[in-house]
Order: structure tokens, then sequence, then C-alpha cells
């Protein structure tokens, strides 16, 4: 996976708002709690000229995007995922090539916070541990072996977790004290001790004590630091650490030019960071999916910060491989870059240079985006799915590619 804004121009830049369009990647996190997203979020104005019965509310708190697999938290705790599940990423103990429509994941009935990956996922329990399920090739279920598992298997020695991201084959978690942990494939620096040694368990990472919010790429990670600039390590191919280098790096380094970080997203090869309602991005720009208007071509976009045009109220950001994602504090949700499997959800298979506004949308809490497809939660407590679906990962049980959001079923 390639690794979550009224706008004007483009995706980590600014400009007016045109047309408007969220790793574990990725799912970008921010420090804001489901109840502070949807008091943010103005009821809409009913539609007097319908009359819909409503059915019992639905009260999914979080959503999370994987490679080709979604998944969703219910208020009681509970997990449920659908798409592909070749690796047992969708947690239901069994392997299969598609779970069509969504199915529970076993011996979860406490989870706080989800977090999907491209072939693993991860959950953070009420108490502060955490459980990890799927594809274990890199150590990224953290339980100190190698071995994959289609049921929940608890992370070792993380006893007081308070956040969680997934990168596309490892995983980091913030702590109660201010540490940040991770392990997983470490190839490229990704998991941040300083080494390029897979971590089958936990490590402690240096520079980032007190961290305020994480994101996860494909191959590089990041964090808000307390004074809220922004560290990353990992993968830098594509500048999408921030340090104008191109050099990876094995243990945090600061992006340059970035102060007021809240909140973070990190795609395949570029990464987003939310300031107070703008959008910077940074890295590779090849779809647009830096949003500042350009298509950049090439292996690099920008190697410091740019605004995404036009969003300057973005509540909570998302990245996928090449495209970003943010809901914005009016309800709606607005994505760019690559739209080739209708990703960017505008009812276009084009890439934009600028975010473009999701078709449909209103009431918007929370958006997540995969590897080429993008999910929304909404104040009524549906989830809306568009983008690729060859694995069913939309959930409407069709299998199409869409480029306007669909219900997900069975939720």
């Amino acid at each position: 996976m390639r690794g979550s804004i009224a706008i004007v121009l483009g995706a980590c830049g600014a400009a007016a708002f045109v047309l408007a369009s969220a790793c574990g990647a990725r799912t970008g996190l921010t420090n804001l709690t489901p109840d502070v997203l949807e008091a943010a979020v103005p009821e809409a104005a009913p539609d007097v000229s319908v009359v819909v019965e409503a059915g019992p509310p639905l009260h999914i708190n979080s959503i999370s995007l994987g490679d080709s697999h979604t998944c969703a938290r219910r208020a009681d705790g509970s997990v449920a995922c659908w798409g592909k599940n070749l690796n047992g990423q969708i947690g239901n103990g069994v392997v299969s090539l598609i779970e069509a429509s969504p199915v529970a994941v076993i011996g979860l009935s406490d989870a706080v916070q989800i977090a999907a990956a491209t072939l693993h996922t991860c959950a953070r329990r009420a108490g502060g541990t955490i459980v990890c399920w799927g594809d274990n090739s890199y150590g990224q279920l953290g339980n100190g072996t190698t071995t994959s598992s289609n049921v929940p298997v608890t992370v070792a020695g993380i006893t007081d977790a308070v956040d969680l991201v997934s990168g596309a084959f490892h995983a980091c978690a913030r702590t109660m004290g201010g540490q940040v942990m991770c392990w997983g494939r470490n190839d490229f620096g990704e998991v941040g001790n300083g080494t390029n040694v897979q971590a089958n368990t936990p490590v402690a990472i240096a520079g980032v004590e007190g961290a305020l919010a994480l994101g996860a790429g494909d191959l590089h990670t990041c964090a808000v630091r307390a004074d809220t600039t922004v560290a990353c390590w990992g993968d830098n191919t594509s500048g999408q650490l921030g340090d104008t280098s191109l050099a990876d790096q094995w243990s945090p380094v600061s992006v340059k030019n970035l102060t007021g970080a809240t909140g973070l997203a990190a795609g395949e090869g570029h990464t987003c960071a939310r300031t107070s309602g703008p959008v910077e991005c940074w890295g590779v720009d090849e779809h647009g999916e830096l949003g500042y208007g350009l298509f950049d071509g090439g292996l690099i976009g920008s190697l410091t910060p740019v605004y995404a045009m036009g969003i300057t109220n973005a509540v909570q950001i998302a990245a996928g491989d090449a495209q970003s994602c943010a809901a914005l504090a009016d309800g709606t949700v607005a994505c760019w870059g690559e739209n080739n499997n209708g990703q960017l959800g505008d009812g276009m298979f084009a890439d934009s240079p600028v975010p473009v506004p999701v078709l449909d949308v209103t009431g918007a809490l929370e958006v997540s985006v995969g590897s080429e497809h993008a999910c929304v939660r909404t104040k009524d407590q549906a989830v809306l799915c568009w983008g690729a679906d060859a694995f069913g990962q939309l959930g409407d049980g069709k299998q199409n590619f869409m480029p306007r959001p669909v219900a997900v079923l069975g939720l």
C-alpha cells in the first residue's frame, strides 16, 4: 500500500476550495477523539421532502483501511473486517481470498482503536495492551515470532498504549508515559531504533519522547513531538521524511519548516501534516498527492512541506498509496492525487493535483484511506466507501470499482 479540506489548490499546499478531496497504509491519525470530531461537525439540515424511518443505530466508532481490506470498530469494542483475507488479516479464524461482507474479529470485545495495514491488522485494547493478526513475515504481529495468525495475538511488552498506527509491514504505539515503541520490518529503518534489523517485539525510539501523534507509511514513520514539530524516519527515496535529503534514516530526523502540527498521515512516498486546519504535504507528487496544483512526475515532488490548496478547515487527514484525503469541519471530505480506481470519490477516474470534494458525503467524522480505496464514517453512523474493490474491500457485496461512495452492508 502506498501508505486523512475545503480546497482551492492542492494536496499539502494552500488555495481556494474549488473541489475537495486519509496506512496502519495508511490511516491518518490526530489527537482528536471521536467525540471531539463529532462535536466539530454541524448537523445536516433535514430533508423535509422525504420521510425515512430510522433503523437501530450502527454505533460504528472508528474505521481503518489496509491495502485491500477494511475494518470498523463498534461502540461495544467489537471489530468487524471485510475484503482480502489471504493472510488472515480479517481476523475471523480462517484464510480466504475474499470476505465480501463484514465478519467479526475473533476474541476481540474491548477494542478502542484499530490500525489496518497491508497484510495485517492491529487493535489497541481498553486496558492498554495491543493485539495484531494476519501476516507475520516481518515480525509485524509483535509477539516475538514470525508465525502468522488468523486470530489476534498479543504484542509483547506493551501494557499502557494510548495510540497505535500500522505501516505496510511494521507498527508503532505511543505509551501513557510518552514513549514511542515500534516493531516489524526494518529494512529501511522504519522501526526507528538506529538499526535496520527486523524487530519481532517492540523497541523504544529515542528522540520522540512525549509525542502527541503518530503516522505510518509503507516504509517510513513520523511523530508529532511535544513542541508540535515533526520527526520522521525510514525510507526516504522520495523525500517523504522532509529533512531535504534523499537518504534513508534509521533514527528520527526533523521535518524542515514545519511547526504547529496536530495530526499526521503517511502514504507510500509522501507524508502530510494537519496544522490547525491547513494541510501540508511533502515527498513524491507524481499523481498530485501533495495537492499543491502540480504533477511533478518522477520520484520527488517537494523535499519540504507545501500547502494543499484550499484546505483551511481540516479536522482529520489520511493518506493512501498515492492519494490524500481530509475530513473538513463542515462535514464534507476532500481528496487529491491518484484516481485510477476512483479512489478520490469525485465520480471520475482522473488524477487531481488539487483537492476535490467526495460526492454525497455530509456529516463526516473520520476518513481512512487504503492502498487504492477510501471510506468515511459519518455522524449518522453510516460507513461509505469508494475506489478499488477487487477483493470486496468496499463492503457493498458487488466487487465493482466505484468512483463515488457506496454504503457498507451488514454492519
